[in-house]
């Protein structure tokens, strides 16, 4: 699928989120506010990163995240080597199965550093936990996930 990065994903879902502003705001919120109307190609990795885990937007992100994970698997773009890589391995199930090809690209470009994951590292309660869900992504022991609707379609 070709990605119009010059969109934003309020355009690209052809939906417009407009909430109130409010004082009492979570960060969270404001920063998904912040995005969702800006163009994909504004979108820092730590921007994919958190629209993924916020489960929006997924079928256009996921393409440009595999981009930048073909380069370096384990990318540390906001907390730690590697969050990009686990935002997308614990997308939900759903997901995957609404989208095959996409769960075959993104098997693809995966699979490629799956002896860099598999070699042995220093202990890292982080490293370890990305490990793991990285070896359940291709084995399809994928443990059910929240699935908060039809943002992940």
């Amino acid at each position: 699928m070709k990605i119009e990065e010059n969109r934003s994903l309020a355009q690209l879902e052809g939906k417009n989120h407009d909430c109130p502003n409010t004082d009492m705001e979570s960060g969270t919120v404001s920063r998904w506010r912040e995005l969702y109307p800006r163009p994909l190609s504004e979108y820092e990795p730590g921007d994919i990163r958190f629209m993924i885990g916020q489960q929006t937007g997924c079928l256009y992100l996921v393409p440009l995240a595999l981009r930048i994970l073909s380069d370096n698997m384990l990318l540390e773009t906001d907390y730690y080597p590697g969050d990009l890589l686990k935002a997308v391995l614990t997308i939900p199930p759903g997901f995957w199965a609404a989208h095959p090809l996409l769960l075959a690209d993104a098997r693809r470009v995966l699979a490629r550093e799956r002896p860099q994951m598999e070699a042995p590292r220093e202990y890292s309660p982080t490293g370890k936990n990305v490990n793991k869900v990285y070896e359940a992504f291709f084995t399809g022991d994928l443990p059910p996930a929240h699935d908060p609707g039809s943002d992940l379609l």
